[in-house]
């Protein structure tokens, strides 16, 4: 009996093993004859099919008020002085769109610079104050259009599209400076680019403004544009106000054939009634921090006109001969108390 058993037992597993076995080879059959029409398939079906390679698609999409502006960031920068992609440039170069700073009722230079990297800026009632990367900048360092404009005046941006700042030993590009860098205000002008648009802007302490951007194609060769900024506000503080005007007509011309002028007036006005009060933390005790400390006829008023002209004559692809003037008037008339 245990004999038998065994014996059981062994041609049991000899007869399920060898099950599994032709099973194995069933299935590896079916497979490799599978494969092989799925090969024959294929290659019949690669003998009639035609292949084809499509050209590259590249989509930008580009500011309908900046003709070098992106979706992301600003393909160019004037500043340069040589027409290349910033990508291109292995300089530190930072561009500021002024247009966003519009919605928070910010229009000084000083102010549009807040949280620049590399830039402190500070500010009084008569003028800027700015370093980059620790040199003094607001002295001879700024510019309008790639001129110079120094001074210790107030620097509106009204009628400004974006502001670069080279910064480093690069700024040697435009002569004597600091050291730290350069800021280049570029204005909005007439070209064949820009769309047209009209706002009005509100906020707290009766923040009111419009503006107004006109740009026409006239003909094939003439383009025009008209710029206004007007806008009074406010102060936390009593009496205190401020309102300007801004008004930049400007014409491009274009012969379709490298040579391209461009002529612009800008008027810009601001009265201010100024603090002259403390800050905050020093304040007398018990005294409001909405309380002014302007007196009756207090006054500060900045005056600037700016009368530019640009000249631009592509002879090669690669060559360019550009002549820029600029004639700038800054007056300044405020009270003195002592």
């Amino acid at each position: 009996m245990p004999s038998f058993f065994g014996h059981s037992h062994l041609a049991f597993k000899h007869t399920h093993s060898d099950r599994i076995l032709k099973l194995s080879l069933l299935s590896l059959m079916i497979a490799c004859a599978h494969s092989t029409f799925a090969s024959e398939h294929l290659d019949s079906a690669e003998g009639s099919r035609t292949t084809a390679v499509l050209p590259t698609i590249a989509i930008e999409a580009m500011s309908a008020q900046d003709p070098v502006k992106t979706y992301v960031d600003y393909k160019q920068a004037s500043v340069t002085r040589n027409g290349l992609d910033k990508k291109d440039i292995p300089q530190t170069i930072d561009t500021i769109d002024v247009q966003k700073y519009k919605i928070y009722g910010s229009n000084d230079l000083s102010v549009m610079l807040q949280g620049t990297p590399g830039v402190d800026t500070s500010y009084d009632m008569r003028g800027d104050g700015i370093k980059l990367r620790g040199f003094q900048a607001d002295v001879s360092d700024i510019y309008r259009d790639g001129v110079r404009e120094s001074g210790q005046v107030r620097r509106s941006t009204a009628n400004i599209e974006r502001i670069e700042i080279l910064k480093g030993p690069a700024s040697v590009l435009y002569g004597r400076s600091a050291g730290g860098g350069v800021i280049n205000m570029v204005s909005k002008y007439a070209n064949f680019d820009s769309k047209s648009s009209v706002g009005i802007y509100t906020g707290s302490f009766n923040h009111l403004g419009t503006t107004l951007d006109v740009n026409q194609v006239i003909s094939d060769q003439w383009a025009a544009r008209l710029t206004t900024d007007v806008y009074k506000t406010d102060s936390f503080r009593q009496g205190i106000s401020s309102d300007e005007l801004m008004l930049s007509p400007s014409v491009t011309f274009n012969n379709q054939k490298g040579l391209v002028w461009t002529g612009q007036y800008t008027y810009d006005r601001l009265h201010r009634v100024p603090d002259r009060g403390p800050n905050f933390f020093e304040l007398p005790s018990g005294t409001s921090r909405d309380m002014g400390f302007a007196q009756d006829g207090d006054y500060v008023n900045d005056v600037s006109q700016t009368l530019r002209s640009d000249l631009s004559y592509t002879f090669a692809p690669d060559w360019t001969v550009h002549w820029a003037a600029s004639y700038r008037q800054a007056d300044q008339d405020l009270t003195i108390f002592m």
